[in-house]
């Protein structure tokens, strides 16, 4: 029979630390179990990003099937293939209908509909000024400037839904009408404006003048963008995307993302040299400490079979993690994994969902070709700096309550913080 241990817990600041009295460690001295990332917006979580086998493709666009079109010399679908033998920016609607745009007479872009054909004339898509935007009941939302050089968002629909001395632009709509665009705001900068909810609030990565771009919103008002992300203090790099509702994906401003869009399910797509990428948002199962007649073992959730348990002996970035290949037994609900006494002074164990797999994507315009499809999550590589400073902050803090001569036995510390691959746990 397993027993979970008991715990005390208290709140500094953003921390969560519980105690654990525990004299079964044998040779291993202390138990830090470092916690899932904390969203700031939504519910704990962590991004799950697949590099997909695509190469060279531009602006992808996902719907709620989980289809994805991109732009190379043509239209390609994942899975549909070939769709137009030429056209720029594709954006793909739940109802299977892509919307690009593609060049006639000039001077500019006209869009086009895969089932419906040309659907704006004269040249007046600016793709340098403003993105667009579909929905499945056919709506089409683009920005063209008016009369006094300011751009304005219109519907194919609904005809103009914006005015004023200033510009409107990167227009995109969900199934349920919301039309969601950039904003100039004089003396302020970008705004991101619904047309259902009004101005929404300045999220992180929306800094300064051209620090934000709307990509896309789905049916639940989450939204997609390009935003900023600060690289030193008052230095910014740009592009990187994020969701409204879980923040940038890659908090690394040395990596780049372009383009980009999301679905019902909050997944993300997006392009970096030379491949595209799929994210989706994944929420940890609780990584918990039990006692059997063995010792100590891990448990986690069995809905969430994805993780496994990876450990590392070395405590001090960078680390180098492994997989923990004990027995993994099922108890009840969940998964169990048995704790070796024998790792050393030091052990940190967390759950990873990295893995791998293959398949075939087939390409039918272009030819079938196997791609392995490398599923990369937040790695060991992503620490920042905040990071590794909590991480010290927390062996520190064990120190002391180690050293202190009224602890007789030892103990364990849950630090409810962290960004990498899920809960983890540390034996120190």
């Amino acid at each position: 029979m397993r027993t979970p241990i008991k715990s005390e817990s208290r709140n500094p600041r953003t921390h969560k630390f519980s105690f654990i009295i525990n004299p079964l460690l044998g040779g291993l001295t202390g138990v830090l179990l470092v916690g899932q990332p904390t969203a700031v917006l939504a519910q704990s979580g962590c991004w799950a990003i697949t590099q997909l086998p695509m190469q060279n493709g531009q602006h992808p666009s996902i719907n709620n099937s989980g289809e994805i079109v991109w732009a190379l010399g043509g239209i390609y679908s994942s899975t549909r293939g070939g769709l137009a033998a030429s056209g720029m920016f594709p954006h793909l609607a739940n109802s299977g209908e892509v919307v690009y745009a593609d060049t006639f007479e000039g001077p500019l872009w006209d869009l086009v509909s895969t089932t419906r054909g040309r659907l704006t004339q004269g040249g007046i898509i600016d793709l340098n000024l403003s993105d667009f935007g579909v929905q499945s009941s056919g709506e089409v939302v683009y920005a063209v400037r008016d009369t006094n050089s300011h751009a304005q968002v219109y519907s194919t629909i609904r005809g103009q839904i914006t005015s004023g001395p200033t510009d409107h632009y990167n227009p995109c709509i969900n199934d349920n009408g919301e039309i969601v665009w950039n904003e100039l705001v004089p003396g302020v900068g970008v705004a991101v404006v619904s047309s259902t909810r009004g101005t929404l609030p300045v999220l992180p990565g929306m800094y300064g003048v051209g620090g934000c771009a709307v990509l896309g919103v789905n049916n639940h008002g989450d939204i997609c963008f390009s935003g900023n992300l600060e690289s030193s203090p008052g230095w910014y790099t740009y592009p990187h995307i994020f969701s409204s509702t879980h923040g940038a994906v890659v908090g690394d401003p040395a990596q780049y993302q372009w383009g980009g869009s999301i679905n019902d399910a909050g997944t993300l797509v997006w392009y970096s040299y030379p491949y595209l990428y799929r994210a989706e948002w994944v929420v940890p199962p609780v990584l918990s400490i039990v006692q059997d007649a063995l010792g100590l073992a891990l448990e986690w959730s069995t809905n969430s079979s994805v993780f496994h348990v990876q450990y590392t002996t070395n405590a001090v970035p960078p680390l180098s993690w492994q997989p923990w290949t004990g027995a993994v037994a099922t108890n009840g609900g969940c998964f169990d994994q048995s704790i070796s006494s024998n790792l050393g002074s030091i052990a940190l164990f967390r759950l990873s969902t990295v893995y791998y797999q293959k398949t075939r994507l087939p390409l039918k315009n272009c030819g079938s070709r196997g791609f392995p499809i490398v599923v990369v999550q937040h790695s060991a590589e992503f620490f920042s700096a905040l990071d590794v400073t909590n991480l010290g902050q927390g062996r520190r803090g064990l120190d002391q309550l180690v050293l202190d001569p009224l602890m007789i036995a030892p103990l364990a510390i849950i630090v409810d913080e962290g960004r990498d691959g899920g809960p983890q746990m540390l034996l120190a």
